[in-house]
C-alpha cells in the first residue's frame, strides 16, 4: 500500500515537473519572438561618411521573393524586415524589382549563382527559404509539372519520383506563375518555395504540400566588391540584429507564420531538451521499479535455481568416470572433473592439456590438430591414443557461447585399455584356432621331406659311389630347406607381429598363407591359384593383413563342398591395393549377406565360431580400408578388400 502511494505521488510530481518545463519553453519561445530590440551598430569613419552622404539604400529583390513585398499602405513583410535590419546603421531600404539598377541585390543563393560570382560579395543570410513539391489534387497526369528557377539541382530532380515514375518538368521564373500554371493547365505538380506557395490563398486546397523538404537556400544581400563600405555596413547590421526574433515576429504579423525565418542555432534548448529526456527516463525507470518489484523477486528465485542447476551439473561433471577437461581455444585447461584430477594428481589448471597428459611425438600433434579443428567449430574425428600405460579414446568438442562463437572446448578421454586387450586376446584366440586347424596339414607337409631325408641317409650309408652320395646330400639339403620354410611360415603367422607399420611384399604374404593352408585344401580337392605381381609392395600392419587373408581363404575353403577352386588376386590401382578372394562354393543367401559381419553369426552350425568375418571387417577398418562382397547362391562368393598402399603416420592403426 505504501509502495503504491509512493508510486502515485512520484507520478504526479513527474507530470507537474514536465508541465512546468513545457510552459517554460512556451514562454521562452514567445519572449524570443516578442522581444526583438534595436542594437546600435558601431561604424568607422568611412562607413559614417557613406551613411551621411546617402541614407537611402536601393535593394533589387529576387522575383521569387516578391510575394514578401505584398502588403498595404502601412508596409509589407520584406520592407519592415529590412528596415529593422538597417535601422541601427541609420540606413533606409528602398525595395525595387529585380533587374533595375540598385546599390545591392537580395537574392536566393544557389550553387549556380555562387559559381558565376567573381566580382560580388555575399553578406550573412537574412533568412532561409525551403522548397518542397506541391501536388495538384485535381490533376490526372501527375508526372508533368513546373519547377521554380534553379534553386534545386538537376541531380536532386533526377531522384524525385511520383507514383514510382520519373517526373517531366519545365522551368518557371517565380513561384506565383508556377502555381497558377499548374492549376490552370491541369499539371500534376509544382516545386517551389513553400512559404510563397502557401501565401496564395486560392491555391491552398488544390496544391497539397509533400512532407519531404527538397532544398534549403539562404537569402543574402549581394554587393559589388568595389562597394566594400556598403558590404561592411550590411554585414555588421546583420551580425548585430536579432534576425531570429525579427523574422518570427514579422512572419506572425504579415503571413500567420507562413514566411521565411532566420533559423539560429539555439544549443541551450537542445541541452535543456536532453535534461528533460533524461529526467523522464529516470522517472520512468523509477515507476517501473516501484510497479514491478516482484520481477526482481522472481529473478532472485531464478538465480537460485540457476545456482542449483550449476551445482547439479558440477556434480554430474565430477561423477562421470571419463577424463573431462574444459579448455580455452588454445588448449589451456580451465577446469577438470574429479577423474581427471585423480589421474593428474595435482592442480593442472592453466597448463596446456598435451603437456599434462603422458603423451609424446605424434600423439601431441594429433591432439593439437583436434583442438584447432574444434576451435573453428568443427568436430574432430575420434582417435585412440596411448596415454601412459593405457589406451584412451579421445574426443574434443567445441562449446558455443551466448553469441554463437566458440569460447571453450571440451576434452573427453575414455579408457578403452580393457576393450582393446580383449580384442587382441580374441584375435590371438582366433589365430590359435586357425593354427590348430592347420597343424595336421603342416605335420603332413613336414613328414614328406623327413621321409626323403631318411631314404637318402640310407643311400649314404650303403653306397660308396661318391656321385650317388653327393646327390643324396643335395636332396637332403633341399628337404631340410623345404621343412624349414614350412615351419618359418607357421611361426610367422602365429607370432604376434605387433601393430606397427612395415613394408611387406604382398605376394610373399599370400604365398606364406597358402603354403600353410594348402594341405587341407588338397585333401578337399580344392585348387588354389595366386595372381599377383611379384614386386607389389605396401606399407601396412602385417598382423592385420595376415588375419584378413587367412580368414577369407579359410572361409572360401569351408564354402566349397567337393571339388572347387579359390582364386587369390592382388593388384594396385590409384594408390590403393586391391585384394580379391574368389571361391566356387555354395554362395551366401541375400538374408545372410546383411549379417555376415556381425560377431558370432555363422552358417556353419557348431563347426564355426562366427568371428572370422567380424575380425576381417574390424581389421580392414583399422587399416582405413573397405571391404565388399558379391555372392550368388550356388555360384560362389568373391570378397574384395581395398587397402591404402601406405598408412600415413596420422592414420596409424592403434589396437
Amino acid at each position: 500500500m505504501k509502495g503504491k502511494m509512493a508510486q502515485n505521488v512520484f507520478t504526479v510530481a513527474l507530470v507537474f515537473f514536465i508541465s512546468v518545463i513545457i510552459i517554460f519553453m512556451g514562454v521562452s519561445r514567445t519572449s524570443d519572438i516578442k522581444t526583438s530590440t534595436v542594437t546600435p551598430v558601431d561604424l568607422n569613419s568611412s562607413e559614417k561618411e557613406y551613411v551621411s552622404q546617402d541614407e537611402i539604400v536601393t535593394i533589387s529583390v529576387d522575383s521569387n521573393l516578391m510575394y514578401l513585398t505584398e502588403g498595404d499602405s502601412k508596409g509589407n513583410y520584406l520592407q519592415e524586415y529590412t528596415e529593422k535590419i538597417l535601422e541601427p546603421a541609420g540606413l533606409k531600404p528602398l525595395l525595387i524589382p529585380e533587374g533595375e539598377s540598385a546599390d545591392c541585390t537580395l537574392r536566393i543563393i544557389t550553387p549556380e549563382l555562387r559559381e558565376k560570382s567573381d566580382n560580388i560579395s555575399y553578406t550573412a543570410p537574412l533568412f532561409q527559404v525551403e522548397g518542397a513539391m506541391f501536388i495538384n489534387s485535381s490533376s490526372v497526369n501527375k508526372n508533368e509539372g513546373y519547377v521554380v528557377g534553379n534553386h534545386i539541382t538537376d541531380k536532386k530532380l533526377q531522384k524525385v519520383r511520383l507514383d514510382s515514375r520519373k517526373i517531366s518538368y519545365s522551368s518557371v521564373k517565380d513561384n506565383m506563375s508556377a502555381a497558377e500554371k499548374t492549376v490552370n493547365e491541369g499539371k500534376g505538380f509544382v516545386i517551389g518555395d513553400t512559404d510563397a506557395i502557401h501565401s496564395i490563398e486560392k491555391y491552398r486546397r488544390v496544391l497539397l504540400q509533400q512532407e519531404e523538404i527538397l532544398y534549403k537556400r539562404n537569402a543574402c544581400f549581394i554587393v559589388n566588391q568595389e562597394n566594400e563600405t556598403l558590404y561592411s555596413i550590411l554585414n555588421s547590421c546583420l551580425q548585430e540584429a536579432d534576425r531570429h526574433g525579427i523574422s518570427y515576429e514579422l512572419a506572425e504579423k504579415w503571413f500567420d507564420g507562413k514566411a521565411p525565418v532566420y533559423m539560429k542555432n539555439d544549443n541551450s534548448r537542445f541541452y535543456f531538451l536532453i535534461v528533460i529526456i533524461f529526467a523522464a527516463v529516470i522517472g520512468a525507470f523509477f515507476i517501473y521499479y516501484l510497479s514491478d518489484r516482484n520481477m526482481y523477486r522472481e529473478l532472485s528465485v531464478r538465480m537460485n535455481k540457476l545456482l542449483e542447476s550449476r551445482k547439479e551439473l558440477q556434480t554430474t561433471f565430477n561423477g562421470v568416470g571419463y577424463l573431462l577437461a574444459e579448455l580455452d581455444t588454445e588448449g589451456k585447461i580451465l577446469d577438470v572433473n574429479k577423474a581427471f584430477e585423480e589421474y593428474s594428481a595435482g592442480n593442472v589448471r592453466g597448463f596446456e592439456i598435451w603437456d599434462v597428459l603422458d603423451i609424446e611425438g605424434e600423439a601431441v600433434s594429433e591432439m593439437k590438430s583436434m583442438a584447432e579443428k574444434a576451435s573453428r567449430g568443427q568436430t574432430a574425428d575420434n582417435v585412440e591414443l596411448n596415454i601412459g600405460s593405457g589406451i584412451f579414446s579421445v574426443d574434443i568438442f567445441p562449446i558455443e557461447g551466448a553469441h554463437r562463437q566458440i569460447d571453450k572446448l571440451l576434452f573427453v578421454g575414455m579408457d578403452v585399455t580393457g576393450e582393446r586387450m580383449a580384442e587382441r586376446q580374441m584375435l590371438r584366440d582366433n589365430k590359435m584356432i586357425a593354427i590348430g586347424q592347420l597343424a595336421a596339414g603342416v605335420a603332413h607337409e613336414i613328414r614328406n621331406p623327413l621321409g626323403l631325408i631318411r631314404n637318402y641317409c640310407y643311400v649314404i650309408k650303403n653306397f660308396s659311389d661318391e656321385k650317388v652320395r653327393a646327390d643324396a646330400v643335395e636332396q637332403i639339403e633341399k628337404a631340410v630347406e623345404t621343412s624349414n620354410g614350412i615351419i618359418t611360415n607357421l611361426l610367422g603367422f602365429s607370432r604376434d607381429s605387433g601393430r606397427f607399420r612395415q613394408k611387406v611384399n604382398v605376394r610373399d604374404v599370400i604365398e606364406s598363407i597358402v603354403l600353410i593352408i594348402r594341405k587341407s585344401a588338397d585333401e578337399g580337392n580344392i585348387e588354389m591359384s595366386i595372381s599377383c605381381d611379384e614386386k607389389l609392395e605396401m606399407v601396412t600392419v602385417l598382423e592385420s593383413l595376415n588375419m584378413i587373408l587367412i580368414n577369407l581363404i579359410q572361409n572360401g575353403s569351408d564354402a566349397i563342398e567337393g571339388q572347387g577352386n579359390i582364386e587369390i588376386s592382388a593388384w594396385e590401382t590409384s594408390g590403393k591395393v586391391m585384394i580379391s578372394v574368389k571361391d566356387t562354393g555354395c554362395g551366401i543367401s541375400p538374408e545372410s549377406l546383411e549379417e555376415i559381419y556381425n560377431p558370432f553369426y555363422t552358417t556353419k552350425g557348431t563347426d564355426g565360431t562366427g568371428l572370422g568375418l567380424y575380425i576381417v571387417y574390424n581389421e580392414v577398418e583399422k587399416l582405413n580400408g573397405e571391404i565388399s562382397v558379391n555372392s550368388k547362391p550356388g555360384k560362389g562368393t568373391e570378397f574384395t578388400v581395398i587397402l591404402p598402399k601406405s598408412i600415413n603416420p596420422e592414420e596409424d592403426a592403434h589396437g
